[in-house]
């Protein structure tokens, strides 16, 4: 079967973030190509579907994946676990046009590195390419709080107590600190700072940093948080 995936822009030898974008309508595709580039980033390959996004991912090897909600074959959520089993160092953001809370929910319990409304300024989807190629996932406070609301209704966290490490560690995930920051901040490794952050999400029954943070924030945990939007 003929590969239909358009590439947009042959890969080239420089240091720009890469990035795939799975969009089913070409005319939005091409205009947040032309922002990405705007913005320093480049836009290596096309997909409009869950199935050639897969095809795109495998061969161009981005970066990051920038990923539509609704799909002809599927919805972000979808695609986002099927990238994290077959590209499993790969970040996804999804990209929904509207505010349900419900996908936000079901984004971030997949492990995506982002979430993003349509109405958002290209500003912040830039910016969230670029904290998920650092290992980050950046989001609103407002988002965030959104997140917390929505798990506020969850059954009461009932798993093995926290370490005093593994609080230390989760505060400082709360603030946006990747691992690497946070091993120099603790004298400690970052295989050991990954180490605590997978017990903690392990401990939660979470998905993804983020989820944990959120937990955490129900369970009253953390301090409930007011000037950091990332997560790393």
């Amino acid at each position: 079967m003929r590969r239909t995936v358009t590439v947009m822009e042959p890969l080239a030898a420089d240091d720009r973030i890469s990035v795939v974008l799975v969009e089913d309508h070409r005319m939005v595709a091409e205009a947040l190509r032309q922002a990405l580039e705007e913005q320093g980033i480049r836009v290596v390959d096309w997909a409009p579907t869950v199935a050639e996004a897969r095809l795109a991912i495998a061969t161009c090897r981005p970066d990051v994946v920038v990923m539509d909600y609704l799909l002809p074959d599927g919805d972000g959520v979808e695609g986002a676990n099927l990238v994290r089993r077959e590209a499993p160092t790969t970040p996804v953001i999804v990209l929904t046009g509207s505010g349900d809370d419900r996908v936000l929910v079901q984004a971030m319990s997949a492990g995506c590195a982002g979430y993003l409304t349509k109405d958002q300024p290209i500003e912040d989807l830039a910016a969230a390419i670029r904290a998920a190629r650092r290992g980050a996932t950046l989001i609103s406070p407002t988002t965030l709080h959104r997140l917390i609301r929505q798990l506020g209704g969850g059954a009461p966290w009932v798993g093995s107590e926290l370490s005093a490490r593994e609080v230390e560690v989760l505060h400082l995930v709360a603030e946006g600190r990747l691992n690497k920051e946070i091993a120099h901040r603790l004298n400690l490794s970052v295989h050991t700072v990954r180490n605590y952050v997978h017990s903690v999400i392990t401990k939660f029954g979470a998905h993804s940093k983020l989820e944990a943070v959120a937990i955490a924030q129900r369970e009253g945990i953390l301090h409930p948080i007011r000037t950091r939007a990332g997560c790393g």
